[in-house]
């Protein structure tokens, strides 16, 4: 993906209806890149952000949002960023519950509504679907 001015735009028309975006990327630094727009962009607007992360790089997420001028502590602090480890989404009871990934995800955007933000911005790795380590279900 190119993320220059040239590049793909993240967000679509206000008209659309759950937009949605799968990326791959050759590097973390990449990713940043290229997203990097795409968040600070909603944060200024006062959309909510929802970052679903590998748990171990959680700081490593922060720590990049933070060095792309994100004001990382204000946007948790105010609710607007809430980043939350994979295991707590996607895999809440040990093994991937797409049921349960999508009822916390519909509550997730139930609160959005009812907390007054005027959308919301998912970035989701799912990282974990190639690690032989984890289960894919019971």
């Amino acid at each position: 993906m190119d993320g220059s001015s040239n590049g793909v735009r993240l967000n679509g028309p206000s008209g659309d209806r759950d937009p949605h975006v799968c990326g791959f990327f050759d590097s973390r630094d990449d990713e940043y890149r290229v997203l990097g727009r795409f968040v600070r962009e909603g944060l200024e607007r006062g959309e909510k952000a929802l970052h679903i992360v590998d748990p171990a790089l959680r700081d490593d997420h922060l720590d990049r949002l933070a060095a792309l001028g994100i004001a990382v502590g204000a946007a948790r602090a105010g609710g607007r960023l809430d980043v939350r480890g994979w295991d707590e989404i996607y895999m809440p009871g040990g093994h991937f519950d797409p049921d349960a990934t999508l009822a916390q995800l519909e509550d997730t955007l139930q609160r959005v509504k009812t907390e007054g933000f005027p959308g919301i911005r998912v970035i989701g790795h799912v990282d974990w679907a190639a690690e032989d380590r984890l289960a894919l279900g019971p």
